[in-house]
């Protein structure tokens, strides 16, 4: 596998390929807990965004408007949460009932999206920043409703919503999830978890090519399985997984945010070789190692053929 990596090295250093692409960048990352519901897993929810609090680090969660608000627990839960302010909970509309949005005209997606703002707000007394789509399902329409509602940003994932993603001079952002902890597998029949150096690689080399990276997390990532059902409890060994993303990228430097923070800190130019992105091709497609990733972008760094510098 390592041979496909050196002759791209080689070949950098030989001054053969000198061209790079320059991206503004934030050097910051955004945790994203979707599915956020009255109930289901609501020890699990809770003890996540807990997680969080104990760490310091600050989190973006997506409720489900129509399931939201009968769950006293968990509202009280939020609303408490909210209140201290610190580290900051941000609070984004993932749908009224979860729904594809690509599946409805325009005037409807307008609907749901208002009427998941009036429930959060009523309930929580604040309307959510942005729009996590739900199952990242957008079309055209989507992106018109949101120019006619109170929402700051769009995300969905990189297939729905391809680059570039600006800091500026939009209508609204486009931040869509660029690494996760788990997800359904191909078959959808059931739920994987990913350890920490999958999520970092991914976090790496979305950080290289956007400038930012949001990673997506459900409440079944942290969620204890009883054979094929997940239970009401902490998988503790998965949020061991989550700490040591969190460790990681604190000791790179890279600042913690909100989703809806992202833009106010893009204060840097990025900075990498082209032909980094085929190394990223190979890893998307399985042909290289999460590991070869992150000692490739490490490597570069240390020989500053990654630069970054304040704009």
């Amino acid at each position: 596998m390592k041979i496909i990596l050196l002759p791209f090295v080689f070949l950098s250093f030989a001054g053969l390929i000198q061209l790079s692409y320059a991206t503004e960048s934030c050097l910051c990352v955004a945790f994203r807990l979707d599915d956020v519901q009255d109930y289901w897993l609501n020890n699990v929810q809770m003890g996540i965004v807990d997680e969080f609090q104990k760490k310091n680090t600050t989190l973006t969660i997506g409720i489900i408007g129509h399931y939201f608000g009968n769950d006293t627990k968990l509202v009280d839960f939020v609303k408490t949460r909210l209140e201290n302010n610190s580290p900051k909970i941000e609070i984004a509309n993932h749908g009224w009932n979860h729904e594809n949005f690509a599946r409805h005209i325009e005037p409807a997606q307008e609907y749901l999206l208002e009427k998941t703002n009036q429930k959060v707000n009523t309930t929580l007394g604040l309307i959510p920043s942005g729009f996590i789509a739900p199952y990242d399902s957008i079309n055209n329409d989507t992106l018109h409703a949101l120019m006619h509602v109170n929402l700051g940003y769009l995300s969905a994932n990189e297939t729905a919503d391809p680059p570039p993603y600006p800091f500026s001079g939009v209508m609204y952002y486009r931040f869509p999830e660029t690494a996760e902890m788990g997800n359904v597998n191909k078959d959808q029949t059931y739920w994987i978890n990913y350890n920490h150096d999958r999520t970092y690689a991914e976090i790496l080399r979305s950080m290289t090519k956007y400038g930012y990276a949001v990673v997506m997390l459900h409440p079944q990532d942290f969620s204890s399985k009883h054979f094929f059902n997940y239970t009401n409890e902490i998988n503790q060994t998965q949020i061991h997984e989550l700490d040591l993303v969190i460790d990681q990228l604190r000791n790179d430097g890279f600042k913690m945010v909100t989703i809806g923070e992202i833009p106010q800190n893009a204060k840097f130019d990025e900075k990498y070789p082209v032909w980094l992105d085929k190394v990223f091709g190979y890893y998307m497609r399985g042909n290289i190692t999460e590991n070869m990733v992150i000692n490739t972008v490490h490597f570069l760094k240390s020989n500053q053929i990654i630069t970054v510098s304040r704009n």
